[in-house]
C-alpha cells in the first residue's frame, strides 16, 4: 500500500514537472463575478463614474497553474465629467471592501450600491498608479500625457483644454483593478 502511494505521488510530481518544463506556468482566466472591492472617485468633490476591470489571482498549483478571475463593473456617478480649465482639478479615490450580515454572519461580498444592507470598510493598503491620455479638443486620442504614480492634483499634469482618459491602476493583496474615466477640460 505504501509503495503504491509513493509511486502515485512520484508520478504526479513527474507530470507536474513535465507540464512546468514544457508549458511554463499555465494561467486560466475565468470571467466570473467575485467579492470585488468598490471605488469612490471624485473630481473636485463631485462623484465621478467610471468603468472597472477587476482581476483576482489565485494559485491553484504553485508555479504550475494560476487561476485568474476577472469581472467588469461601473462605478456610481457621471461617466464623463466636464471641468473648466481655470478650475482646480483634484481627483480623490477611496477603496472599500463590502460586508453583509444578511445571513446573520458578517461576510465579504460583492459591492452594490443598490443593497442598503452592505457595510463598507476602507481598504488601507492600496497602491495606485495612473495613466492619462488624450488632449484633443475634437475627440479621443491615444496620446500619452502621463504614466506614473497616482497624483490627486491633475492641474500639474493636464495643462490644456481637451478630452482626457484617465486610467487608475489599484493593487492590493491579490486583486488588481483598472479604473477608466473620461475628463473634458473646457
Amino acid at each position: 500500500m505504501k509503495k503504491k502511494l509513493i509511486i502515485l505521488i512520484i508520478s504526479i510530481l513527474i507530470i507536474i514537472g513535465g507540464i512546468r518544463i514544457f508549458f511554463g506556468t499555465i494561467n486560466i482566466t475565468l470571467k466570473i463575478p467575485f467579492n470585488n472591492p468598490t471605488y469612490v472617485l471624485k473630481i473636485n468633490d463631485e462623484l465621478v463614474g467610471g468603468n472597472l476591470d477587476i482581476k483576482k489571482n489565485k494559485t491553484f498549483i504553485p508555479y504550475v497553474i494560476n487561476l485568474k478571475f476577472s469581472t467588469w463593473l461601473s462605478t456610481k456617478g457621471e461617466s464623463r465629467l466636464t471641468v473648466k480649465q481655470e478650475d482646480n482639478i483634484t481627483l480623490t479615490i477611496e477603496a472599500y471592501n463590502c460586508f453583509s450580515n444578511i445571513t446573520g454572519v458578517r461576510k465579504l461580498t460583492a459591492c452594490s450600491y443598490d443593497n442598503s444592507k452592505m457595510e463598507l470598510e476602507e481598504i488601507e493598503n492600496v497602491k495606485y498608479s495612473m495613466i492619462i491620455r488624450g488632449g484633443s479638443t475634437v475627440g479621443m486620442t491615444n496620446t500619452l500625457i502621463y504614466d506614473g504614480k497616482y497624483q490627486d492634483d491633475l492641474k500639474t499634469i493636464i495643462k490644456e483644454k481637451g478630452i482626457y482618459t484617465i486610467e487608475i491602476n489599484a493593487k492590493h493583496d491579490d486583486i488588481e483593478s483598472i479604473i477608466h474615466l473620461v475628463l473634458e477640460i473646457i
